[in-house]
């Protein structure tokens, strides 16, 4: 059965991600869209501009242009705009797939999802700039062993090449989601386990609160790049 795929980029990152997964999912019949969310690769927007209501309402635009259900799926910090989205536009949408994404309870954010876990994460490798509404991305070797640790040397170091700086104020934006809306959405989980930006328990802590199917990926935070076909044929549902 062929889908139409949205697939949304997560923080530091932007369509480019998902250029070995893009062209498998179309080879196999699907139709998929891989836009850059505001502010992140040719989606030019000054960050002062930027909240999570500016991704949600972008994305929402291209699901009710496509004029059809639709598969979202999100990656890492995506799993906030796809979560809002499901909640305010539940007809439009076939089923989430989140790939190590977070699931922020109602009226919670991505950042009180963060603090909750016994990790830093990615956090040491962050600079804030509150004026310019901005979070200033380290590109250390650190960083490109906690996003990249299953990649090989190539696609690691075209990863952490492409990472940009990313806007603040999603990240404390809170969500607002229901069982009747969001919690009637088919979802899917893609926990990545060896996964150093949002450890296995961490997904789980946020998976388990939500009605999801889970399939497991022993690999890292980026498996678009460690993972190609296996997340690939995951996605197509194979």
């Amino acid at each position: 059965m062929k889908s139409t795929y949205l697939l949304i980029h997560g923080a530091w990152h932007a369509r480019w991600c998902w250029q070995y997964i893009t062209p498998l999912l179309k080879d196999l019949g699907h139709e998929v869209f891989d836009p850059d969310l505001p502010g992140h690769g040719e989606n030019k927007m000054d960050f002062i501009h930027i909240t999570l209501a500016t991704y949600v309402d972008a994305v929402t635009q291209l699901v009710i242009s496509i004029d059809k259900s639709v598969v979202l799926v999100g990656h890492s910090m995506a799993g906030v705009i796809i979560s809002q989205i499901a909640e305010n536009i539940p007809e439009h949408i076939k089923q989430l797939i989140y790939i190590n994404g977070f699931i922020p309870e109602n009226n919670g954010s991505l950042l009180q999802e963060a603090q909750q876990s016994d990790s830093p994460g990615i956090s040491t490798q962050l600079a804030m700039n509150p004026k310019k509404n901005e979070i200033i991305l380290k590109k250390t070797a650190v960083t490109k062993k906690l996003l990249f640790n299953c990649c090989n040397h190539k696609d690691a170091e075209l990863g952490i090449s492409l990472l940009q700086n990313e806007p603040l104020q999603p990240f404390s934006d809170a969500i607002k989601t229901s069982a009747e809306k969001f919690g009637r959405v088919k979802k899917l989980y893609i926990a990545c386990l060896q996964d150093n930006v949002l450890p296995a328990k961490d997904q789980k802590r946020m998976y388990e609160k939500t009605n999801c199917s889970v399939i497991n990926l022993d690999t890292d935070h980026s498996p678009f790049f460690s993972a190609i076909d296996k997340l690939a044929n995951i996605i197509a549902q194979l």
